[in-house]
């Protein structure tokens, strides 16, 4: 099939989980032997980054602004009176919908793959080729449990409207779906709550599995965080582990070390850990070489959906993760034996503060972990479930006839 790969962000470089796994389904889909037209938001550098990989790739300018800045507050208050979601009318593009358009016409693509929900903004009313949904998340209720989290009244008030219409946008999408992709089996079941007629597979998150584990660092102290922190749920999770865990794992353990490393941290936040003696490197050039440092991994995250790359990238170097029960939700690790869970700051110092002091446990449970992630969230995994999904949509039905002149005028609406 020619497939026309809608995408919110290009998977090049691979600098956080979003691009990770654009980048594995979109491998993927080659790899099944489908013809692959990427149409996108990003940048002339980008575009030509992705054509000297060999993709045939068209990028439109991305919406600018990070979604807390002040700017941000107009479009807002335009988007809650005209009763529809923010978190969607921001990613409207007239470039990208004419650019779309101009590929449906004259059928120059069997089908369109969106990946994320955002995307799907810019479709036409009908596309006459099916639509398949590749989702990150299940982004209505991460939104959710951001409210859920939020003490500020207005901003907790703001984010319920917010989350419910974001709702009523992916029940619209994935009932429109020829199919559905989600990262874990929690996903699917949320996504078929919203479209129960729709199919929906599970198609994992996936790293690859090197065949030399790192050698484990002598004199084993150091807690490793991994997260780009311009992501409100990692900046939340390192916020809480420095407040409510840190003072006890210090307590009882003096010789801990701890790391952060992800892009973008604020000013602020890099102050308030140095602050409690705590390393932030802001940018990594291998990350295969900070978790080299690494004696346990963390993930203290208290808003989630999908699936965190950053514990399957852990287990996959035979490192030990300990996870909040929301941080590690979605994938198949057993715990105590391939992960340990800790949701209370008593709990997860005192797990953390154990596996520092017992290498053969951290040992056991890393290597457990990469036993599982080999099985259940490899590359070659993913090409198989992409490939027959794919070939059992190949035969679509027959395109609705409008034409290229009603399309075009649909894109301009």
């Amino acid at each position: 099939m020619n497939l026309l790969y809608l995408f919110l962000e290009p998977p090049l470089p691979p600098a956080n989980g979003l691009r990770m796994r654009t980048g594995a389904v979109l491998r993927a889909v080659a790899a099944a032997g489908h013809e692959v037209h990427l149409l996108g938001f990003g940048s002339r550098q980008q575009a030509a980054a992705l054509r000297a990989e060999g993709w045939d790739a068209e990028l439109v300018p991305a919406p600018v602004g990070s979604l807390s800045q002040s700017s941000q507050l107009a479009p807002r208050c335009r988007a809650l009176l005209a009763g529809s979601a923010y978190a969607i009318e921001r990613f409207q593009n007239p470039e990208l919908r004419r650019a779309i358009a101009a590929w449906l016409e004259g059928g120059r693509c069997d089908a369109v793959l969106v990946d994320t929900i955002y995307p799907a903004a810019n479709l036409p009313p009908r596309l006459g080729v099916p639509l398949l949904v590749n989702s990150h998340n299940v982004e209505h209720l991460l939104l959710r449990r951001y409210a859920e989290s939020e003490w500020r009244p207005h901003r907790r008030a703001y984010a319920g409207i917010e989350w419910r219409r974001l709702r009523g946008f992916e029940r619209q999408l994935f009932r429109r779906a020829r199919h559905v992709w989600a990262c874990s089996p929690f996903d699917r079941e949320c996504i078929a709550c919203l479209a129960p007629d729709t199919p929906c597979t599970v198609l994992p998150n996936t790293v690859p599995i090197v065949p030399d584990l790192p050698a484990e660092p002598e004199g084993a102290g150091t807690v490793l965080f991994t997260g780009g922190l311009d992501w409100l749920p990692n900046r939340q999770a390192v916020l809480w582990f420095l407040a409510r865990v840190w003072p006890r794992l210090r307590a009882q353990a003096p010789e801990a070390r701890w790391v952060v490393a992800g892009r973008n941290p604020p000013a602020d936040l890099c102050r308030r850990l140095a602050d409690a003696g705590v390393e932030v490197r802001a940018s990594v050039p291998d990350m295969r070489a900070v978790f080299a440092e690494a004696s346990v991994c963390i993930a203290p995250l208290r808003i989630a959906s999908g699936t965190r790359l950053k514990i399957l990238e852990a287990g996959a170097l035979g490192k030990p993760v300990v996870s909040t029960r929301r941080g590690a939700e979605g994938l198949n690790l057993a715990p105590g034996r391939e992960i340990l869970i800790a949701d209370h700051p008593v709990e997860m110092a005192a797990a953390i503060a154990r596996l520092l002091r017992d290498p053969a446990t951290r040992r056991a449970i890393g290597a457990a972990a990469r036993r599982r992630i080999r099985q259940e969230y490899s590359p070659q995994l993913l090409t198989t479930i992409v490939g027959n999904d794919l070939a059992a949509i190949s035969r679509p039905p027959a395109r609705s006839g409008r034409t290229a002149r009603h399309l075009v005028a649909e894109a301009s609406q």
